[in-house]
This record gives structure tokens, C-alpha cells and sequence, in this order.
């Protein structure tokens, strides 16, 4: 009876061992005791250490390329985008402009470059982040005696009409006393418009676009 027992325990030893033996988890045909790459993906073509044989690799990789070549048309034209510019600052602009030969084509040129200059809520006062304009138009006036300025005055649309009349006028009269003033432009060479809240430039329903509506902008003319 012992004897059989130590029969049928030996029996399931060899059999284990021989199940153990040839275990192949990425079934490439190697067993896990002899596989080399364990892991291979399912059908890949492996040799007797369960890699893969380099020459079908590279044969797999110009496969690949011939289809991507396919996908995309590499003969044909690529379109390359130029590369935008920076825009220029308002210094930069007036710069270019004074390049012009004619005072009619550096007035034009400056009617285009020139900012308007933006005021605070129910205010007339000039920033002092707005001088930076200003000077740009003394540049302009230094050289050229016969520079004529239309300064026109725009408000918001809160408050009534006769109110924002008043304000926009104020504003053009705040330039023009800065311009003479500080800049000693000639005085009639400058005329002033208030046009209330007529003219909008943004959408007054935002607080941003009435920021951009309380403004004066300048007209530039040379005679």
C-alpha cells in the first residue's frame, strides 16, 4: 500500500513538473523557461528564444512607413503660413509715419497710427497714461507749423444727453488746454466737437465698451 502511494505522489510530481516546464504566457510557441522576450505580441514570428527575428522587425517598420506615405501625399506641395509680424506700438507707428516725404502723407499716415485718448467715468481730466498720444501729435506739430487738429469729445450712454453733451466737450477742451498749454501748439489751429453719446465705438451695454466709448479722438489735417 506504501509502495503504491509513493507510486501515484511521484506520478503527480513529474506531471506538475512537466505542466511547469511548458507554461508559454505570450503563446509564441517558446516556453516560459527558454523565452528570452516574454511578452511578444499574439501571432508576432519568433525565433528559438522567443525573440523576435531583426530582419522581420525592419521589414514590419518599412511596412509601416509605406502606409503613412500613402495616408499622406508627401509629393505633393506643403503650404507653409507666413510668420505674422508683432504689431507696432503707437511709438513705432508715429516712427514710420514721419518717414513719409509730404505733410498731407504724414498727416494721413497719423490719422491711422494715433490712438484716441480714453477718460475715466463722468471725468475730463487727462491720465497721465495718455500723454504718451499727446506727444506723438508735439512730434508731429515741432516740424510742421501748419497742422490743423479737430479734437472730438464721445461719452457713454449713461447719464442724459445734455449732461454727456457737456462732458464730451469738456474732454476735447482738456486736450486742446494740455496740447497748448504744455505742448504750445497754436491755439487756432485746434478746434473742439462734443458729440454726447452719438458716436459710439463699443457696445455701451458693457463695461468694457463704455471704458472705450468715454474717449477724444483726434482729426488731422495740414493745410
Amino acid at each position: 500500500m506504501r509502495l503504491l502511494l509513493n507510486a501515484i505522489s511521484l506520478s503527480i510530481i513529474l506531471l506538475s513538473t512537466a505542466a511547469s516546464a511548458w507554461i508559454d504566457t505570450d503563446m509564441d510557441g517558446v516556453p516560459d523557461k527558454k523565452d528570452a522576450c516574454a511578452g511578444t505580441a499574439k501571432g508576432t514570428v519568433v525565433m528559438a528564444n522567443g525573440c523576435q527575428d531583426p530582419s522581420n522587425i525592419a521589414i514590419e517598420e518599412i511596412e509601416e512607413i509605406e502606409e503613412i506615405e500613402q495616408e499622406f501625399d508627401l509629393e505633393s506641395p506643403v503650404e507653409i503660413s507666413a510668420i505674422e509680424e508683432p504689431p507696432l506700438t503707437p511709438q513705432e507707428l508715429v516712427n514710420r509715419c514721419e518717414q513719409q516725404t509730404g505733410l498731407n502723407d504724414i498727416s494721413a499716415c497719423l490719422q491711422q497710427a494715433i490712438q484716441p485718448v480714453y477718460f475715466e467715468f463722468a471725468k475730463a481730466d487727462v491720465l497721465l497714461s495718455q500723454r504718451p498720444f499727446l506727444d506723438s501729435i508735439h512730434r508731429l506739430t515741432v516740424k510742421n507749423d501748419n497742422v490743423q487738429l479737430m479734437l472730438v469729445g464721445h461719452a457713454d450712454l449713461l447719464g442724459t444727453d445734455e449732461l454727456n453733451q457737456a462732458l464730451s466737450l469738456a474732454r476735447a477742451n482738456s486736450v486742446k488746454q494740455i496740447l497748448v498749454t504744455d505742448y504750445h501748439f497754436n491755439p487756432d489751429n485746434i478746434s473742439v466737437k462734443g458729440m454726447s453719446n452719438k458716436q459710439p465705438a463699443a457696445d455701451n451695454a458693457t463695461v468694457e465698451g463704455r471704458q472705450r466709448n468715454r474717449r477724444v479722438e483726434f482729426i488731422i489735417s495740414a493745410e
